[in-house]
């Protein structure tokens, strides 16, 4: 990908490499570390584990989303599926938060039987990683 840094306009140029069949929570996390640029688009091959579905993915622009009792800062991301068996050509939206967890607040989707949304509601910290297979049996409770 190659932008001008001191201008509001981005040139959106393909790297020619072979990227890796990826699944969809993959795709999630991959975006999550990208540094995201409002008009950026990326084309990654998905798979749903049986089929390849491929996505085209575009940062649409910066939107403030309430959440948890405040404005948080995000963006706004248009999933669209490539291929599709039932010609559904409908976008899945996400917004992911600005900061440096980029945590995904929102996911947005209309089908014909309606309108579906998946909201984050809240975070926890990560367990830590304990790779001391003693004091992980020492750590367990005692019942």
């Amino acid at each position: 990908w190659a932008s001008n840094p001191d201008s509001d306009v981005y040139n959106v140029h393909l790297v020619n490499a072979k990227l890796p069949i990826i699944d969809r929570l993959t795709m999630l996390e991959w975006l999550r570390r990208q540094n995201l640029v409002s008009g950026m688009v990326f084309n990654l091959p998905v798979t749903d584990g049986r089929k390849l579905l491929g996505f085209n993915i575009k940062v649409v622009g910066e939107e403030t989303l309430k959440w948890r009792n405040s404005m948080v800062p995000s963006w706004k991301i248009r999933l669209q599926s490539k291929f599709s068996d039932n010609s559904d050509d409908r976008p899945i939206w996400m917004w992911l938060s600005k900061d440096k967890q980029r945590l995904p607040l929102l996911f947005s989707s209309s089908h014909a039987l309606g309108s579906f949304q998946v909201r984050l509601v809240s975070v926890t910290a990560p367990a830590p990683i304990c790779i001391i297979k003693e004091a992980t049996v020492l750590a367990l409770p005692k019942y």
